[in-house]
């Protein structure tokens, strides 16, 4: 929507009698010269705008958007068309960005993707965070960690002892206290089971098979916990449980706390 103008709407009681610009809308109908549409911010109203030289138009026609366009709005169902360079990485995409893009839906995301699925999740790369190169500390002098090439605010990057790259400090936590031990834990290494892939958070190798731990850092999400739920059926209908031997899950209190001892405990059990 272009300008900040209005017209006739239907039914006309109660409705505002203005359009933002910006406001984004879907055309319902055509007819007598005009495109009749609904706007989002005002569920139910139809506006109607006459047809006209397209300079003079108040309204543009969009058949998708950017999602910077998107960003702030919500609708059903989207999709998301992301294409990359045969090799590498595409520049224009954050983590933050690719965050917005997967969350503007409150039923369904359809992702069209020209490359294999499990390939989008690098964009969780920290190094590939817009908001990990800004330095944040807006009272205080900022602390900076320089990580291959680039510099990072320290609040906003985790490294652990022997320098891999995890996404909150309860991971850094279980990391250290994993590799302290001996056990040589792999970071969110890539599982195939059946057509679907998962990451555990670490992969720990024995001499008679993997170990999976999952930490459950957000329980008290919901969102978070309902993915969680179908991670951990899928790992029972390939045989990887508690009970089994093969999977351990660790957790944050719902206060955001961690409690060490009890890593240490499940450690010494895996031992």
């Amino acid at each position: 929507m272009r300008g900040t103008v209005w017209s006739r709407s239907l039914p006309m009681e109660s409705c505002e009698y203005y359009t933002a610009n910006g406001e984004i809308g879907i055309v319902t109908g055509l007819k007598d010269g005009c495109h009749f549409i609904q706007f989002s911010t005002q569920d139910g109203y139809i506006y109607n705008f006459h047809n006209g030289p397209l300079e003079e138009s108040p309204i543009e026609l969009a058949y998708a958007l950017t999602v910077h366009k998107a960003q702030g709005s919500g609708f059903k169902a989207t999709i998301f068309v992301l294409m990359e360079p045969d090799r590498g990485i595409s520049h224009l995409v954050t983590r933050e960005m690719l965050y917005t893009a997967l969350t503007r839906q409150s039923e369904k995301v359809f992702i069209i993707y020209n490359k294999e699925p499990s390939e989008i999740r690098k964009y969780s790369d920290v190094e590939l965070s817009d908001l990990a190169h800004r330095k944040t500390n807006l009272f205080g002098k900022a602390i900076l960690r320089q990580v291959k090439d680039g510099w990072y605010d320290s609040k906003h990057i985790f490294i652990t002892e022997d320098g891999t790259k995890v996404l909150s400090k309860s991971e850094v936590i279980v990391y250290n206290m994993l590799y302290n031990a001996g056990l040589d834990p792999i970071y969110e290494r890539e599982l195939r089971l059946g057509d679907i892939t998962v990451h555990p958070d670490f992969t720990i190798e024995t001499t008679s098979r993997d170990v999976y731990w999952e930490h459950l850092g957000m329980l008290g999400d919901y969102g978070y916990r309902k993915d969680w739920e179908r991670k951990q059926r899928t790992y029972a209908a390939h045989g990887i449980t508690v009970e089994n031997g093969n999977l351990v899950l660790s957790q944050d209190e719902l206060n955001g706390s961690i409690d060490s001892t009890k890593i240490k405990m499940l450690i010494e059990k895996l031992q």
